[in-house]
């Protein structure tokens, strides 16, 4: 299967209206795999789709972006504009069967961001600079860095958070999967959509919720900053690693309309969450 075919093509929601917004949802679904958040006890797993009436499937899916975005608020956004239930049942079912095949076709820990790029047309990726690295490569960046669990990790031009999603399996490979909790993720991104898309696939990651953070501007032209309790008031962030390739189109024709503009704010619930200790810091 080529991945160059367009993604709502493949899963079958090119009829529909947002149908990328509809691809990548089931997508998303699709990889969360075998716990679905909000369906009923006889659909807790993706396999359990095989078995819901076709009449039925859209309500249910519907449901589980809801559960989603209930258990994962960073998910707000990302199922705009998506209602399974205005989908027929057949291309539904179809669906299913084909979305296989699509996550077989690209790399699983940045599935969604790859396919997200077959959304957009070329002319928008080029116009924005939009280039995705390969995993691979964001890999071998992130693996020269070292991440350390107490880094924070900064991508000033994200996209689809794969150099981020890099820094977070690098960073349990070195240090355990408990330590890299440690590890502070953060973002920035011109594309409100591409955004939602970086943090759906942190989400997929398995990232804690507080432990990262994807902004929507221009880190280039805004000043990334969070609260300091002790002075009571916004100071500049530094942080301690940069992964990034940079955007070559939009983002220097853009600059000017962010200069003199709102700082990026990091939250609280990132700057202040509880980090656990490792086991053998804990004895």
């Amino acid at each position: 299967m080529s991945r160059r075919l367009h993604l709502t093509t493949l899963l079958g929601f090119s009829g529909e209206r947002h149908s990328a917004e509809h691809a990548l949802a089931f997508l998303f679904l699709r990889l969360l795999g075998t716990s679905l958040p909000g369906t009923s006890s006889s659909s807790t797993a993706w396999d359990g789709l095989a078995d819901v009436p076709g009449d039925c499937l859209g309500s249910v899916l519907d449901e589980t972006c809801r559960g989603c975005e209930k258990l994962w608020p960073a998910l707000t956004g990302f199922f705009d504009g998506v209602e399974f239930t205005r989908c027929s049942a057949s291309s539904l079912q179809r669906s299913v069967e084909r979305v296989e095949r699509v996550v077989a076709s690209y790399p699983s820990a940045t599935c969604l961001a790859e396919a997200y790029q077959t959304t957009r047309s070329l002319t928008t990726a080029q116009w924005q600079g939009a280039f995705f690295t390969p995993y691979s490569l964001a890999r071998v960046l992130a693996q020269v860095q070292e991440p350390s669990p107490t880094d924070w990790v900064l991508d000033p031009a994200c996209g689809g958070g794969v150099m981020l999603v890099a820094a977070l399996d690098v960073a349990r490979e070195l240090h355990g999967t408990t330590a890299a909790l440690a590890l502070t993720l953060i973002g920035v991104e011109l594309d409100p959509r591409t955004a939602a898309i970086a943090r759906a696939s942190l989400v997929l990651a398995g990232a804690h919720p507080d432990q990262f953070w994807i902004g929507c501007g221009n880190a280039l032209a805004q000043p990334l900053v969070g609260f300091d309790r002790r002075r009571g008031r916004l100071q500049p962030l530094q942080c301690t690693l940069s992964l990034a390739n940079p955007p070559f189109g939009r983002a220097a024709s853009v600059g000017a309309r962010f200069e003199g503009g709102k700082p990026l704010v990091v939250p609280d619930r990132v700057l202040y969450r509880l980090i656990p200790r490792r086991r053998e810091e804990s004895r």
